[in-house]
Formats: structure tokens, C-alpha cells, sequence
């Protein structure tokens, strides 16, 4: 008996000294998603070249986006109150930037279906931008024109797409 209790007492001790410590800790995070707003885009003034009288030359009027006014060949402006580069407002979550795109090339024509070439469509800021905090920017548009040699007279008009997407 006092065998059967030593080795009771011994196989307790072993099963005492056997056992695995265990601890459970646990900590928390948290989940984050932010939605941005709606991104808008908003003409605030179209790209005038203003009136321009053409000669047996062909010409070039270039606008910048800030609003310089180059011209150079056989044209001359003869009215320029009109003349603006385009601006636009883009709006949304502040602090965000955007990607600008731009056509390449678009046609102007009069009424009797007589053609010019706007080209070198370029803005300000160039290719991205970044709404302030307030959540605003200002895009400035400028091209240039091609005015052939005794072009027809008339208004000539043709729109183009400005496309703005957030990054």
C-alpha cells in the first residue's frame, strides 16, 4: 500500500509538473474605409480666340492657359475683348489629386461647313492637379488655332471634352 501511495503521489507530482502554463491576451482594430465624394466639373468660361482677320497668309493664334495671346503669320486680332483661355472648376474631397485629360486635335467649323484645326490643347495645372482643402481647383485651358490662307469668314465653333479623374 505504501508503494501504491508513492507512486500515486509521484505520478500526481509528474502530472502537476507537466502542465502547460496557458495565457490568452487579446487586442482590438480598427476598420478604416473612406468614400470620396462626387468629383465635378464645371465650365466657368469657353476658349474665345476673339475676331482675327485673315490674309493671303496662312496663320497661328496660340492662347495659353494663363491667357497670353501669341499670334504670328498672316493674322491679326482685330477685336480681343473676347479672347480667354478656358477655366473650369473641379470639385470634390479635399487634398485629393486628379488626372486631367485633353483632346488632341478638334475641328472648327462655319455655317457653310468650312473647317479650322484647334490643336496643342494644353492646360494648367498640366496632365494632374490636387483639389485644396477646401475641396476646389481651378483648370485652365489653352490651344492653338491654324487660321489657312484667305479662310472663309464666319464664326467658327466646335467643342471638346475636358476629363477630370480622381487618383
Amino acid at each position: 500500500m505504501k508503494k501504491s501511495i508513492t507512486y500515486l503521489v509521484v505520478f500526481l507530482f509528474t502530472l502537476a509538473s507537466n502542465k502547460a502554463v496557458s495565457q490568452t491576451v487579446t487586442a482590438n482594430a480598427n476598420a478604416i474605409i473612406r468614400i470620396a465624394g462626387p468629383l465635378t466639373l464645371t465650365k466657368n468660361t469657353d476658349l474665345n480666340f476673339g475676331t482675327i482677320s485673315a490674309s493671303t497668309e496662312t496663320g497661328m493664334v496660340i492662347i495659353a492657359p494663363d491667357g497670353t495671346v501669341t499670334t504670328n503669320g498672316g493674322v491679326s486680332i482685330i477685336d480681343s475683348s473676347t479672347l480667354s483661355a478656358a477655366s473650369f472648376g473641379v470639385f470634390g474631397p479635399s487634398d485629393t489629386s486628379f488626372t486631367i485629360t485633353l483632346p488632341t486635335y478638334v475641328e472648327l467649323k462655319n455655317d457653310l461647313n468650312a473647317s479650322m484645326g484647334l490643336y496643342a490643347i494644353n492646360s494648367n495645372p498640366s496632365g494632374s492637379g490636387t483639389l485644396g482643402p477646401t475641396g476646389t481647383a481651378t483648370l485652365l485651358v489653352g490651344a492653338s488655332v491654324t487660321v489657312n490662307a484667305s479662310q472663309g469668314e464666319g464664326v467658327y465653333q466646335g467643342s471638346f471634352e475636358v476629363t477630370v479623374n480622381l487618383n
